[in-house]
């Protein structure tokens, strides 16, 4: 059994009404292809949200210009399980734990790439003797349990639940204007 160290999970109504704002703007109405939610066109750092288009082209925001990445990162359009998760914390179910090894720069500089590190963590000899049928198909390093979960507070707790969230949802059922309710409601 393997667990995911999850921030949260945005709401669907949400992701519709501003992938139909995103293919209206680009002149592509139904979009079908597959986004990135992380690429890492522009590096770990600042990823972005990546939409391929069915014309060839492309949508690309960063992290810092992107409203639905902003309303995320913000914990603005989580579902409500999400803020009183029930698998709080996410280590002590499964035989393996994986996540981001965020912070991996400051505990160990050589294993960043800026294109993003894994973080796997083991619960169970089941999960240590998997890993072991396939170490040598990865580059990596043992690290202490207090570092590697230092920069996943998402494995112990539940997000907070902003203020803005409320004020939020309540203009979603007025309007579908998704990008003037974003720019409302987000710091």
């Amino acid at each position: 059994c393997v667990d995911i160290i999850c921030h949260g999970v945005p709401s669907p109504k949400v992701w519709r009404y501003y992938i139909d704002r995103i293919a209206g703007k680009c002149g592509n109405r139904g979009i079908l292809i597959i986004p990135l939610f992380r690429s890492k066109t522009e590096g770990w750092n600042n990823f972005a949200l990546e939409i391929p288009l069915e014309n060839g082209g492309k949508y690309s925001q960063s992290l810092n210009e992107d409203l639905y990445l902003k309303t995320f990162l913000q914990n603005i359009d989580l579902r409500p399980s999400c803020y009183n998760c029930k698998f709080k914390p996410s280590i002590n179910f499964s035989d393996l734990v994986i996540a981001d090894f965020w912070e991996i720069e400051n505990i160990s500089p050589e294993m960043f790439d800026d294109k993003g590190t894994s973080l796997i963590i083991f619960n169970s000899n089941k999960g240590k003797e998997l890993f072991k049928k396939v170490q040598e198909k990865f580059t990596f390093k043992q690290e202490l349990y207090s570092d590697a979960i230092r920069g996943n507070p998402s494995s112990i707790t539940s997000v907070r639940c902003p203020r803005s969230r409320k004020k939020f949802f309540f203009l979603l059922n007025f309007t579908k204007n998704i990008e003037w309710i974003m720019k409302r409601t987000i710091r």
